[in-house]
């Protein structure tokens, strides 16, 4: 498989790419996170609750779906990449125009400091005299920073109601609204109980406001099952010039019942893994759990800790106590395709790209790893942001921390060297967890294998490798460097042909 085929690197300032030492971080975004910003990373839990760190920033504790999606990814940590070590909540505010109620827990608050964060801007009150009057200056000073943040603003209100210790935040018409709290050296008990909004932002606009904020994360699960949360987020994750990946899960018969083309038929009405499919979403893998259990949020977190490209999706094994879904062979085909022979050998047929945990001759497997575009497997995508990211780093690297790169025999070995340090790796790592096949060539002496790396000549015009233009050299832009690799992948299905005499 020549990556080259689908990836392209442009070294540019303005030029995204993910962060590596995050590809296996976890976002997890719902309307019950309650933190002192937009995100806050959580780390695992010691003892029998992996997860109970992330209770304290969790609206509703442990019986919440932001909570159980934690459990679900730190459930992981014992597999044999002991991943994952941490994860991110992400908080959701109100929309244009929509109220936040903050309401504390009545406590016997008598000293230290009490911080908002509203919209970004942080105000903050040491204790006064007594409670309500704290809290009264705390809402006077936010609705101060919330009317400086609009021209003009003088009708956004931030009023405190004594006896019921409520502060109510009403934006301008226009404005959306994120508030989060924030205790320091506090006396007493005070703790805030609740944070609600009036008309929660929606999914695709939180991520928007939390990404500009906090973009070092990389895989994404959301607390909605509704298709149309679904929906936007993919398409959000897709469009994003900050490569993402999206899991999501899925409980409705109908992915394994329907069969394909009906449910693609149904256009609007089909189910959400049926219309998912049809934007062709690369970066979006569904999976599908009749039981209530969050599927998703755990493979997400079995692969969290391994190097991209060394591990296959499909027949992963879970840890924790995931139960398999009792799928007869049509509802399987229905959900995730399946292999079969066509004139003699064997092939796949998708179904609608949905990946399920089922028991197979005792072993409870994922099949099949596949993403909702039809087209690529979960682990090719993710290894392709990670090779992409890895080469932009490295030929970053030797432009900041170099006088200047020539434009001649010089610069171009400088190049070089940083690509092979990320191409070589990949090659060496042991046979069974290689990325990228070891050299080879085909009966034509054609590469088959490995890598190569092809610069444009800098002296002959006709070369077949391109030529460096006297424009290219004006504008310092070295075009038309091309690269390939072929990517191990993995066999899903092995078709034995043989003869007993």
């Amino acid at each position: 498989m020549g990556l080259n085929e689908s990836v392209s690197v442009s070294m540019q300032s303005a030029a995204k790419t993910v962060s590596l030492q995050n590809l296996g971080l976890q976002l997890i975004v719902g309307p019950n996170i309650v933190c002192n910003g937009r995100t806050v990373s959580v780390p695992v839990a010691n003892g029998g609750d992996p997860a109970a760190n992330a209770i304290q920033y969790i609206n509703g504790g442990n019986i919440t779906v932001e909570y159980a999606r934690a459990k679900a990814a730190f459930t992981q940590g014992t597999s044999p990449n002991g991943a994952p070590a941490t994860i991110k909540l992400g908080a959701m505010g109100g929309a244009a125009a929509a109220t936040a109620t903050i309401i504390d827990n009545a406590g016997t608050f008598t000293g230290g400091t009490i911080s908002a964060n509203i919209n970004g801007i942080i105000v903050s009150t040491a204790w006064i005299t007594d409670k309500n009057t704290t809290l009264a200056t705390l809402a006077a000073a936010m609705q101060v920073a919330l009317r400086a943040q609009t021209s003009g603003d003088t009708t956004s209100t931030v009023t405190y109601t004594s006896g019921t210790h409520t502060i109510l935040v009403t934006p301008k018409s226009t404005v959306s609204v994120f508030v989060a709290f924030i205790l320091a050296g506090i006396t007493g008990t005070m703790t805030i109980s609740s944070i609600t909004y009036s008309a929660p932002e929606t999914y695709a606009d939180a991520l928007t406001r939390l990404s500009a904020s906090d973009d070092s994360w990389y895989q994404l699960t959301i607390a909605s099952t509704l298709t149309a949360d679904i929906l936007a987020v993919s398409a959000w994750v897709n469009a994003n010039t900050s490569p993402k990946f999206f899991f999501y899960k899925t409980a409705d018969a109908n992915v394994v019942n329907v069969d394909p083309a009906t449910d693609a038929a149904l256009t609007t009405s089909g189910t959400v893994a049926a219309q998912v499919l049809a934007t062709k979403a690369r970066r979006t893998a569904a999976f599908y759990n009749g039981l209530g259990q969050y599927f998703d949020s755990s493979i997400a977190g079995y692969i969290a800790g391994f190097q991209p490209g060394t591990y296959n999706v499909a027949y992963t094994q879970p840890d924790g106590s995931l139960t398999p879904d009792s799928l007869n062979q049509t509802q399987h085909n229905n959900a995730a395709g399946y292999y079969s022979l066509v004139n003699g050998l064997q092939a796949f047929t998708r179904g609608k790209d949905v990946n399920t945990l089922e028991t197979v001759a005792g072993y409870n497997i994922v099949r099949w790893g596949t993403c909702q575009d039809g087209v690529s497997w979960i682990d090719a995508v993710i290894f392709n942001d990670y090779l992409v990211g890895a080469l932009q780093a490295a030929v970053y690297a030797v432009l900041i921390n170099n006088p200047k790169v020539p434009y001649d025999i010089n610069g171009k070995a400088m190049i070089l060297a940083a690509m092979e340090s990320v191409f070589k790796p990949l090659v060496s790592l042991p046979g069974v967890t290689r990325p990228i096949t070891a050299y080879a060539e085909d009966s034509s002496k054609n590469q088959a294998g490995g890598y190569k790396i092809t610069f444009p000549s800098f002296t002959d015009p006709n070369s077949p490798d391109g030529y460096v233009s006297s424009t290219d050299r004006l504008n310092r832009v070295l075009n038309n460097l091309k690269w390939q690799c072929w990517y191990s992948g993995a066999i899903n299905s092995i078709h034995m042909i043989g003869l007993i005499s």
